[in-house]
């Protein structure tokens, strides 16, 4: 299950599998006033007016999925990407009800650098968020900024593994990705050639448009 948010026009857009029920809006907190726009039955896209919205939104398909993947496998897996994601979550994740002691918290992508470094997405999380919910050091899933870009790609690919064994690919429970400008997303830039990449969990950027290199 993968949700994406995008800025555009004034608006929130979030793209996700339409596995909610028919009535999931009028379950939202507060009411949020969101417009529906569905081409086909899976997925769908929700646009939000207001970063409100969108907050709440996420807050509550974040904790349906969740609870639904706790019961079923007594895990979930989450994928999170940085940009302005952090500041959303940070506004709702608080308020879900769930089992936080069965979460595991990965990163879709991140920066090569220390975690004092602002540009770290771990650095991110952990200075908006992680103070506000119950999350143990060891559920979150990081790189080691101390290798080299592609070291560090294999060795958090590692790290993935153990947590899907006997898996061809990860199978995440959700995965939540932010889009740049400019397209692109979990450090995957419109026509790099990293896109033509197929059989890497896990791959290394070394000439991003910001000059960062990043897993």
């Amino acid at each position: 299950m993968g949700a994406v948010k995008s800025r555009s026009y004034g608006t929130y857009r979030i793209h996700h599998n339409n596995d909610l029920d028919d009535n999931a809006t009028e379950s939202w907190p507060d009411g949020a006033d969101v417009e529906e726009q569905t081409t086909m039955a899976k997925p769908s896209i929700r646009v939000c007016k207001s970063e409100d919205e969108i907050s709440r939104f996420l807050g509550f398909i974040v904790e349906k999925k969740a609870n639904e993947a706790i019961r079923k496998s007594q895990r979930f897996k989450i994928g999170v990407s940085g940009g302005s994601l952090p500041d959303f979550l940070a506004k709702t994740l608080p308020s879900i009800a769930t089992d936080w002691s069965k979460w595991l918290v990965f990163f879709c992508d991140e920066r090569l650098v220390p975690f004092t470094d602002p540009e770290s997405t771990y650095h991110v999380y952990n200075e908006k968020l992680m103070g506000q919910i119950p999350l143990q050091d060891e559920q979150i899933v990081r790189i080691n900024p101390n290798l080299s870009a592609a070291a560090a790609a294999s060795d958090y690919a590692g790290k993935i593994a153990q947590h899907f064994p006997n898996e061809e690919l990860p199978r995440f429970d959700m995965l939540l990705l932010g889009m740049g400008p400019d397209g692109h997303t979990c450090s995957l830039f419109p026509e790099h050639k990293l896109l033509q990449e197929q059989g890497l969990w896990v791959a290394s950027l070394t000439d991003s448009p910001d000059r960062k290199s990043v897993v």
